[in-house]
């Protein structure tokens, strides 16, 4: 692996999305989202410049409610609970939600924050915890967060003299990190365990048990890692675990949704291009097209193939639930889960345009109607029954 990424490419595809709007707000909250507004692209298929500028005001405006209520009532805490508004420790005791949004915060034109947020880091951030971390939530909002947010300090070294020049600590981070959660990778089939302890290695008591977006979901991180820190181990962790999972398809191209990383045998048979398969899908073109990368490219070209002749739904734009070897899990009933949303966008990485926008207005036609996007959604026959909810709670989810 010796292509150097793309600043901005690395900085994009690893920008975390910091999406879950919390209720908590402050007493004189000047951040608190503007009432919405029914702009014209509802009914057309343009977006003019004043419902852009419009549209991108309201995007900074949900941020910063989001991120003041957290520092307001969470940090350092890792996030807090929209409804009592107090902080909780779940995924690290490592103020996640504050590293999660470095990179918003300089997309966003906050330099001051920013650099207060990344000094704030450098000197009170540590993994060295007696504490079980989830290794996929920690791939990919700690160790991205910390690896773009080190880009971009890099990137202005350029210009820097004198003492307060970037000392590239996050760096030293991100490879510790990187460190701790490699152990959950010494399996008998390079898919990782899910939990790992920071300070102990993998748990005696954790399961065998992984599903696929879970093993599947680290080339990025763990490549850039790589290449800033010149040690092929952590992609070479990164693509045996991705193409352990890969080479275990089905005869019709498809991966179940869960696991056994011991045996190898797959546990659960569902599959999608949403819940708990998604980000396989997803790091397999990104690495592509980041690392410039023909072993994920041909991954992924026989993965699409297969998706579509398999998964899409009558021939339409909705991509359903069927089983890993072609069998729909119900003929009665079939269904889009929610996770599924991100799929135009990959479509639109592979230059599948023409699919990608049909699957986006018919995403868009159920925003239309709830109002939201329930968690899964039937798809039976739209034309004739209609779109109608199967899971009627709405998660947040940062997909949509």
């Amino acid at each position: 692996m010796n292509h150097s990424p793309n600043l901005f490419c690395c900085i994009i595809i690893l920008l975390v999305q910091f999406s879950i709007l919390i209720n908590c707000k402050k007493d004189n909250n000047n951040n608190a989202p503007s009432q919405h507004y029914n702009p014209t692209w509802m009914k057309d298929d343009y977006i003019t410049k004043h419902e852009q500028v419009l549209l991108r005001e309201e995007v900074r405006e949900m941020f910063y409610h989001a991120y003041n209520s957290y520092l307001d009532n969470a940090f350092p805490n890792d996030e807090v609970r929209p409804l009592s508004c107090r902080g909780k420790d779940t995924f690290g005791q490592y103020s996640l939600t504050l590293i999660d949004s470095l990179t918003t915060l300089w997309v966003l034109g906050d330099k001051p924050e920013f650099d207060r947020v990344v000094k704030w880091v450098e000197e009170n951030i540590h993994f060295d915890r007696d504490f079980n971390v989830s290794v996929f939530e920690s791939n990919i909002r700690i160790l991205g967060g910390l690896l773009s947010a080190h880009l971009i300090k890099d990137m202005e070294n350029e210009n820097c003299e004198g003492g307060d020049c970037y000392s590239g600590k996050l760096l030293e981070l991100a490879v510790d990190l990187g460190n701790r959660l490699a152990p959950a990778f010494s399996t008998m089939t390079n898919i990782p365990y899910g939990t790992v302890n920071l300070r102990h290695g993998v748990p005696k008591e954790e399961s065998e048990i992984t599903c696929t977006a879970g093993g599947g979901t680290f080339a990025l991180e763990f490549g850039i890692l790589s290449i800033l820190y010149q040690d092929d181990s952590f992609s070479t962790l990164a693509y045996d675990a991705h193409n352990a999972l890969y080479s275990r398809r089905s005869t019709v191209g498809l991966v179940g949704n869960h696991i056994n990383i011991t045996s190898g045998q797959w546990v659960a048979f569902e599959t999608s291009v949403g819940n708990y398969i998604d980000s396989y899908y997803e790091y397999m073109i990104k690495a592509a097209i980041l690392f410039d990368n023909q072993l994920y490219r041909e991954m992924f070209n026989y993965s699409y193939y297969s998706v579509n002749k398999q998964l899409r739904y009558k021939g339409g734009p909705w991509y359903s639930d069927f089983l890993m070897g072609g069998a729909p899990i119900n003929t009665h009933s079939v269904s889009f889960n929610s996770l599924g949303a991100f799929w135009p966008s990959i479509q639109v990485l592979w230059g599948d345009i023409e699919l990608a926008s049909s699957l986006a207005k018919a995403y868009h036609q159920s925003w239309l109607k709830f109002g939201f996007s329930p968690e899964n959604l039937n798809i039976t026959d739209p034309v004739k029954l209609g779109l109608f909810a199967t899971h009627k709670n709405y998660p947040l989810r940062p997909e949509h």
